[in-house]
């Protein structure tokens, strides 16, 4: 999550730098009568970083879009949409949890089509259990193991 966090916040901050010969620019939605410069850099931060949140709420949500379209029971089918919900309206420190949830969901649903000997749901199971967990990883709500 830092590192996509601080991608935000650099990229806020290049738009926030003048350049030379480029005249005055303005923060979006900002004071019309204020160049950006000073006290402006902390509000676009912020933006970039409310940003960068709803980024991570919104790529759970179809993660977990993803596992709901490969559930074998009704049950599996609400606590997939359970968790999306919970990832679309938690604040964004709640994400972490979700995700652990999700995964413990895709780990279950992935043993019991093995017992069932259903190598094809598995195959689609496993592979959504993939793309949650390496975006858990990478957005640093999951420790790589």
């Amino acid at each position: 999550m830092l590192e996509l966090l601080a991608g935000g916040l650099v990229f806020a901050e290049m738009f926030l730098q003048p350049q030379a010969g480029a005249g005055s620019r303005m923060v979006p939605g900002a004071d019309a009568s204020r160049p950006c410069g000073a006290g402006t850099t902390a509000r676009a931060s912020g933006v970039a970083m409310g940003m960068t949140q709803q980024y991570l709420a919104g790529e759970l949500s179809v993660l977990l879009e993803r596992v709901q379209t490969v559930t074998t029971t009704e049950a599996a089918g609400r606590d997939a949409s359970t968790l999306r919900q919970a990832a679309e309206t938690e604040p964004v420190q709640a994400l972490g949890w979700v995700t652990v949830r999700a995964l413990a969901l895709t780990d279950r649903l992935c043993w019991d089509s093995l017992n069932r000997g259903d190598i094809a749901a598995f195959s689609r199971q496993a592979a959504a259990g993939a793309a949650l967990r390496e975006f858990g990883v990478c957005a640093g709500l999951l420790r790589d193991a």
